[in-house]
């Protein structure tokens, strides 16, 4: 019986070089990374693009006590505009002593959310989301400017590479998602660029 459980050891780790080496067969490549790196640069290009880029209201009398029935009321067109044609948003910040927007995040949603999305970002947060307001309304009633831009990206499979580039070409965009940010950190040469 010794053996036997000898051989058989033998053959499984003889089986598991041999799967080994079928594995580092299957491996793949995408051909078309240069188009995909274009592709990645004009949704950048757009959601940098100032034209593309809409002011979110607040109003003084609304931010105080943060009122979020009022400021959706005042943000109704905005939300309206952002429904069912956004999957990749990005969020631009100016300080009250400041001239120029900087991005702050850069997000993700499915086509059938981006109203909820964006309104638990900039207005009213449920409680199940990762969403920033609480970093909008502190910059808000700290006298800030907030604007959003967005894109409709197809496939929309294609949302979750196209985040992820952009977030790895705008490492300043310091609200992202701390797990990307951990990601992309731990392994900075595993983008499409990289």
């Amino acid at each position: 019986m010794l053996t036997f459980l000898s051989s058989a050891s033998n053959m499984h780790h003889q089986t598991r070089r041999n799967i080994g080496k079928l594995f580092e067969r299957i491996c793949m490549e995408f051909d078309k990374t240069d188009e995909l790196i274009a592709f990645v640069r004009e949704v950048n290009d757009h959601l940098f693009n100032e034209n593309n880029q809409r002011p979110v209201a607040y109003a003084s009398s609304n931010i105080a006590l943060w009122n979020s029935i009022a400021l959706q009321e005042e943000n109704a067109t905005l939300l309206e505009s952002v429904s069912g044609r956004a999957n990749i948003y990005a969020i631009f910040i100016r300080d009250i002593n400041s001239d120029e927007f900087t991005i702050c995040y850069i997000g993700k949603t499915t086509r059938n959310l981006p109203r909820s999305r964006i309104r638990n970002h900039l207005i009213k947060k449920h409680e199940k989301t990762g969403a920033k307001l609480s970093r909008i309304i502190d910059h808000v009633q700290g006298g800030g400017s907030v604007k959003i831009a967005w894109a409709e990206i197809e496939p929309q499979s294609l949302k979750n590479c196209i985040e992820e580039e952009l977030i790895r070409l705008h490492p300043e965009s310091s609200w992202c998602p701390s797990e990307n940010a951990k990601r992309l950190k731990s392994n900075p040469n595993s983008g499409i660029s990289g």
